[in-house]
């Protein structure tokens, strides 16, 4: 009767857990890491973090006035040669401009002295058409009316 009165759907669920079911299996793998990595690790983290507190303490304490009284000197040099190389870019960048303006006041001058140029031909072309068309009218004028015969 044992073998009747067996479920067998719990038998089932039974060897579906064993053979699925690694909760326990990864529990325990998941706490002997853990436990083996405190170990080996140690308190390295925290001796690490005292020895930079302490370095960053002494560094704060004793090494800035040092770096400061080394660094005074060359900051000075370094800024005395950045000034003079400002006003030396201000002066090139001045004379550049100049040159600028000077180079389109040129080639405006240019410019506009093509135009009169230009404008001085086309008037004289106009007088020697309006001096043609006046002699052209005086000769028409002559012929009409004939060379002093009043």
């Amino acid at each position: 009767m044992s073998s009747g009165s067996r479920n067998p759907a719990a038998e089932a669920f039974k060897i579906w857990t064993r053979l699925f079911n690694h909760r326990p299996f990864l529990k325990g793998e998941v706490e002997y890491f853990v436990k083996n990595f405190q170990d080996k690790r140690g308190d390295r983290e925290i001796e690490n973090i005292f020895a930079v507190l302490e370095r960053v303490s002494e560094l704060r304490d004793f090494g800035v006035d040092r770096l400061e009284g080394g660094i005074e000197t060359p900051c000075n040099n370094i800024r005395t040669n950045l000034q003079t190389a400002e006003s030396l870019v201000s002066e090139i960048l001045l004379h550049e401009d100049s040159k600028e303006v000077e180079q389109t006041l040129l080639v405006s001058r240019e410019a506009r002295e093509k135009e009169l140029k230009d404008f001085s031909s086309h008037i004289q072309r106009r007088y020697l058409k309006i001096d043609e068309d006046y002699r052209r009218r005086e000769v028409d004028l002559e012929i009409k009316y004939g060379r002093g015969e009043h």
